[in-house]
């Protein structure tokens, strides 16, 4: 009874001390190893896919990032990543983020596995939504709502179920625009065969600029280049990887950044 006394009472010290603490102190309840092995896969979905955007803006609505969970090729990240990604998923209570949803999803076969997961920005999220309802209900059917969509993401289905696979529907969210979207999925439509459609004048692989210096990759997509909406995306990612590389060399560290930008409100 005296043990359980005073476990009550440690429980009441340090639950209000996490809430009310910072990132910094809050991973001092983390174990070294399990740290290190979610900075690489932090460190892996901010420079290479695309989370800065989705974490310090609200003009894309989500970022998807993959880890091969089973390949005879599989390389050393991969196994720090997962390992990363599970120690989060473990340590998640301690690091609120009422603002941003994690969806993942297992894919693949028996030789071959990757673990989707995606990483959604809600307000962006709702913004895309209401701005796109209309293709939305074309594709869905009209009983579509933004709320509904939420709270079904917030209840862990699988992102790709929600949207029945379509491959415009997931360019918009990944925040590639109506115009490229369409011509992808059209792409795909005329010749189901390729996994990259056919680069034309009109349609090709665009590629965003970066700062100099700057070690983590430009936003890239297939679209149209003398597109309005794809220019001004472009122009827009531009900017807001200028802004996002000032404040990742004040912080020279991923794990620091992502549960900071994840954690605010």
């Amino acid at each position: 009874m005296r043990q359980k006394l005073f476990f009550f009472i440690f429980l009441l010290g340090v639950i209000p001390s996490l809430f009310g603490s910072t990132v910094e102190e809050k991973l001092t309840y983390i174990p070294l190893d399990e740290k290190i092995c979610m900075r690489k896969f932090f460190d892996f979905a901010i420079k290479l896919d695309q989370a800065a955007h989705v974490l310090y803006f609200e003009n894309k609505p989500m970022c998807l990032t993959g880890i091969v969970v089973k390949d005879r090729h599989r390389s050393f990240r991969d196994v720090l990543c997962l390992k990363g990604w599970r120690a989060f998923r473990k340590n998640e209570h301690l690091f609120e983020h009422p603002n941003f949803i994690l969806n993942e999803c297992l894919s693949g076969n028996d030789e071959f596995r990757v673990l989707d997961i995606y990483i959604i920005n809600k307000p962006a999220l709702t913004k895309c939504l209401q701005k796109n309802i209309c293709i939305f209900k074309e594709c869905l059917g009209n009983r579509f709502t933004p709320e509904w969509f939420i709270t079904q993401l917030e209840e862990e289905h699988p992102i790709v179920s929600l949207i029945n696979n379509n491959e415009m529907l997931l360019g918009i969210l990944l925040g590639f625009g109506k115009e490229a979207s369409r011509a992808y999925q059209a792409a795909h439509d005329n010749d189901a065969r390729e996994h990259v459609p056919e680069w034309s004048p009109t349609y090709y692989g665009i590629d965003s600029k970066r700062p100099k210096g700057c070690t983590i990759y430009p936003i890239a997509f297939m679209g149209n280049p003398l597109s309005c909406e794809v220019q001004n995306l472009i122009c827009t990612y531009e900017k807001e990887l200028e802004i996002f590389w000032e404040y990742y060399q004040i912080k020279k560290d991923s794990l620091i950044v992502f549960l900071e930008c994840l954690c605010r409100e």
